[in-house]
């Protein structure tokens, strides 16, 4: 009938989900690889072969579902952030920020935000951690600053963005800049407690002593959402 495809496509998720549960990768792979087969407009079963792959450090066959994702909804920026994560753990930041920049043009608001501070978090991650053998690169450093830079223009008060940026400027040494940020880190209700280890700082910075203490007792207290 009419609902043989839908019907087929729900046994062959909830098989996959089963055999994941209980470890059995491989298998999960071959039923979610058959969907991917018999419906191929099936970007769901695209993500999730990928993300299957993924785990199993098969990255070449991620990367193209997840290019296959991406033919299918062009204008869907998931797929190129997903791509950027791959392209990043290959050594290949220059592929990764591209795919970054992509998607980003298709987003706005907190979704572009978001991709944005994904980037800085690698760029960030790259400049610290650098390849065997290799020197940290200035120029990733500045990655950081740009990704940053847009997070903020898109949401001004968005709480990664806010601590991740009082963090670049403390591994920098400036702690003018981070003093001038203490009146751009007032949230009382984010979600991550580096958010008010950083506020801390940039208020004591700014001889605001109130603010520190201020901050510093957030940390403990129960949070909502709005950092995430």
């Amino acid at each position: 009938g009419p609902d043989y495809l839908p019907r087929g496509e729900q046994v062959l998720l909830a098989r996959a989900e089963q055999l994941e549960n209980a470890d059995d990768r491989e298998a999960a792979l071959q039923a979610i690889e058959i969907l991917v087969k018999l419906s191929p407009n099936n970007t769901s079963a695209m993500d999730r072969a990928a993300g299957l792959h993924y785990r199993a450090r098969r990255l070449e066959p991620a990367l193209a579902l997840l290019e296959k994702w991406r033919q299918t909804q062009p204008r869907e920026p998931m797929p190129l952030v997903r791509q950027a994560v791959l392209l990043h753990q290959q050594a290949d930041d220059p592929g990764s920020f591209a795919k970054l920049h992509q998607a980003m043009e298709m987003a706005s608001g907190r979704r572009r935000a978001k991709i944005a501070f994904l980037g800085a978090r690698l760029a960030l991650q790259s400049y610290l951690v650098p390849q065997s053998g290799q020197t940290a690169d200035p120029n990733t450093l500045r990655a950081v600053h740009e990704f940053l830079r847009d997070c903020l223009a898109q949401e001004p008060g968005y709480p990664h963005g806010q601590w991740c940026l009082a963090a670049v400027r403390w591994l920098e040494g400036s702690p003018q800049l981070l003093a001038e940020q203490a009146s751009q880190m007032q949230q009382a209700d984010a979600a991550d407690s580096r958010y008010y280890y950083f506020a801390a700082l940039c208020h004591l910075l700014g001889g605001q002593f109130e603010g520190a203490l201020l901050a510093c007792r957030r940390v403990a207290q129960p949070v909502g959402n709005n950092g995430s």
